[in-house]
C-alpha cells in the first residue's frame, strides 16, 4: 500500500475515534440532564432518538409506533390540541416549535418540553424534524 494511502487511513481512523467521543459525551449529557435528541421523517413516520427513549422514561419504543398517533394519544385530551398544532403550523411553515405538554407513560405522567426545526427539501416541503425533548418540573401554572 502507498505511503499517501497509509497515512489516509490513519488520518480518518483518527477522525473516527474523534467523533465516537464527541458522540458518546453529548450522549452522556443529554441522559444526564433527562433530555433526548430525535429526528423524524416525516414521509416514512419513523423516529430515531438519541439515547434511546424508552432508557429514559421506561417505555418500549414499539408502542409509540406509528410514531405521531400514538404519541398524541399519550397527551392528555386537555393538551392534545396544542400539542398537534404547535408541530401541524411548524410543518405547514417551515419554521421551529417550541411546546410543554405532560405525557402519560405506564410509570406515571410526567411533563416535557420539546423544541426543534423543521428540514424542507430543495423545492421547500417539508422532511423531517429535529429536535430535542427534556423532561421538566410540572409547570406551576397551567400553559
Amino acid at each position: 500500500m502507498a505511503p499517501e494511502t497509509t497515512d489516509r487511513i490513519d488520518e480518518l481512523e483518527t477522525r473516527v475515534e474523534e467523533l465516537e467521543s464527541v458522540r458518546d459525551k453529548l450522549i452522556s449529557a443529554l441522559k444526564a440532564t433527562n433530555t433526548y435528541a430525535w429526528e423524524w421523517d416525516l414521509e416514512t413516520d419513523t423516529v430515531d432518538r438519541y439515547p434511546a427513549f424508552e432508557m429514559l422514561f421506561d417505555v418500549d419504543a414499539s408502542e409509540l409506533e406509528p410514531i405521531f398517533e400514538n404519541f398524541v394519544e399519550r397527551v392528555p385530551t386537555g393538551y392534545r390540541d396544542d400539542v398537534a398544532e404547535a408541530f401541524d403550523n411548524a410543518i405547514e411553515e417551515g419554521t421551529s416549535y417550541h411546546v410543554q405538554y405532560p405525557l402519560n407513560l405506564a410509570s406515571g405522567e410526567v411533563w416535557l418540553e420539546g423544541q426543534g426545526d423543521v428540514v424542507t427539501d430543495d423545492a421547500g416541503d417539508p422532511v423531517r424534524i429535529i429536535g430535542t425533548t427534556r423532561q421538566i418540573p410540572e409547570p406551576e401554572t397551567e400553559l
